[in-house]
């Protein structure tokens, strides 16, 4: 999977562009000593011969308020640089952060989203923490990027604080009614929250629910080129930049325009993320490198519920896994047994062990698995101790190959396997297979290599219920029915999603 960096490595084309109107609750923007309506603001230092101004000081009043011009110092009196982009009369092309970031501490993302999976409906899980997208309407994932009409949701795990944090995400249009809008702190349906929205026409909002808290005029953008969108939340006000080649706070981005808006009270509770992209049939926009911030914050890490390596003497009795010790394993047949520090499973061989009831939002299973003939793997949480049919519990099965496929289904909503056609397993070889679900929505990947490796199947359900929950019970099982074929977990663990 590449990174979030490596695909924003070489993604920007240089253009050069004139900065836009700031709209702010007064006439000046103190931070960057921009003006508006005719009003005078001071500056501490102009721009001396050739040299651009300060850009956190530089003033306006011998200069083309566009940017795009000449732009006089105050006290320097020669002709200042040409800016591109930055704030006005600062030098041409610095990012408008760097060191003004205001962050010592350094950021820590809390969520990231790279949509680094296939093309197709199922838009995968985001990154950090690995909760999954559910959508309304047409969105897919195209190149890497989420692309289409339509909102896409991924939940948080608590409320974004926004006194000192970041947001960032990189936009790209094809026509000029189109827009791309991320909503932090969002309802379950991706509605309310406070939302920043960039149209193609050449507009930034920043909103709260149905409210505008401010807005910026920007010039139209232009189609197939990435731009790069950073707000920074503060108690003092809200700085929005956008650019192109890199972040507005990196050193050699190239800004477009910008918004900045004064203290305001942001009340949206919810726990959800959300994105919203609007376009025409066959024109679509589209996301990606999406990241939440907040500054020197410890982020919220997965904490072990379950945990078994199997690593223990060849056995018929499976035995007590490492995480919880206090109970053991129950096997339907000496066909569920312990085989060089594996759990081997052959035939219609189950197993069953006691962990409480495990939490349906932020829930991650993950098991290592390789097979000798067939690989066929059920896995069931929160139910009965008697529970012997897979598909009618909570869970998901992964299996294989057959007729040039691999197959796959979350239970509880989608009882028919997924077939992925040219897929296959092979034998010895172990394949990494990741369940995420959060509320409602679940999504099952597989993939070679690590959990990190390249995707052999993935897919989404969000239509699994509480209701489902039975009992107490992780179940374990293999359905091939053949005598020579074997399936080996070689690790299994489930992990929560914690809250700080």
């Amino acid at each position: 999977m590449k990174t979030r960096a490596a695909k924003q490595a070489g993604a920007g084309m240089v253009i050069t562009l004139a900065i836009a109107a700031v709209l702010v609750p007064s006439a000046c923007n103190e931070r960057f000593k921009v003006c508006h309506g005719g009003a005078e603001c001071d500056a501490s230092r102009g721009g001396e011969g050739n040299e651009g101004g300060n850009s956190e000081d530089a003033g306006m009043t011998g200069g083309d308020a566009s940017g795009g011009g000449e732009t006089r110092g105050v006290t320097g009196g020669g002709e200042s640089g040409q800016t591109t982009g930055g704030p006005v009369g600062g030098e041409a092309g610095a990012g408008v952060g760097g060191q003004q970031s205001g962050c010592a501490e350094g950021y820590t993302d809390l969520l990231s989203s790279s949509f680094t999976f296939p093309d197709g409906e199922a838009l995968g899980t985001a990154d950090a923490p690995s909760f999954p997208w559910a959508k309304i309407g047409g969105v897919a994932i195209a190149d890497e990027r989420l692309t289409g009409a339509g909102t896409a949701i991924v939940g948080q795990g608590r409320r974004f604080a926004l006194e000192s944090a970041r947001l960032r995400f990189r936009a790209r249009f094809t026509a000029a009614a189109q827009q791309a809008a991320v909503a932090v702190n969002a309802a379950a349906d991706g509605s309310g929250g406070v939302r920043l929205a960039v149209h193609a026409s050449g507009k930034i909002v920043l909103s709260e629910g149905i409210q505008i808290v401010a807005e910026s005029s920007v010039g139209a953008l232009k189609t197939g080129s990435d731009y790069f969108v950073e707000a920074r939340f503060q108690d003092s006000g809200t700085e929005v930049v956008l650019s192109t080649v890199s972040y507005g706070s990196e050193g050699d981005s190239v800004n477009k325009g910008m918004l900045s808006a004064g203290p305001w009270l942001a009340t949206s509770s919810g726990f959800k993320t959300s994105v919203n992209l609007s376009g025409s049939p066959g024109a679509d926009p589209s996301i990606d490198d999406l990241a939440f911030s907040e500054c020197g914050a410890d982020a919220a890490a997965y904490e072990p519920v379950f945990v078994d390596t199997f690593e223990r003497p060849d056995s018929t009795s499976v035995g007590t896994p490492d995480l919880p010790a206090t109970h053991a394993w129950t096997a339907s047949s000496s066909a569920a047994r312990i085989v060089g520090g594996a759990l081997e499973l052959s035939q219609l061989a189950s197993a069953r062990v006691l962990v409480n009831d495990l939490p349906l939002d932020g829930l991650r299973i993950r098991a290592t698995v390789s097979m000798v003939g067939m690989l066929w793997m059920d896995i069931n949480y929160n139910v009965a101790h008697d529970m012997t049919t897979a598909i009618v519990a909570q869970g998901f099965w992964v299996w294989g190959p057959q007729s040039d496929a691999t197959f796959a289904s979350i239970f509880r909503g989608a009882p028919s396997p997924e077939t992925f056609a040219g897929t296959t397993f092979v034998d010895g070889q172990p394949y990494f297979v990741q369940f995420d679900r959060d509320g409602g929505v679940g999504s099952l990947t597989v993939r070679s290599g690590s959990y990190a490796g390249p995707i052999i199947s993935t897919q989404t359900d969000p239509s699994l219920l509480d209701t489902d929950s039975t009992g107490k019970y992780l179940r374990v099982a293999t359905e091939t029915g053949i005598e020579t074929a074997t399936t080996r977990i070689e690790e299994l663990r489930v992990d929560r999603y914690g809250r700080n």
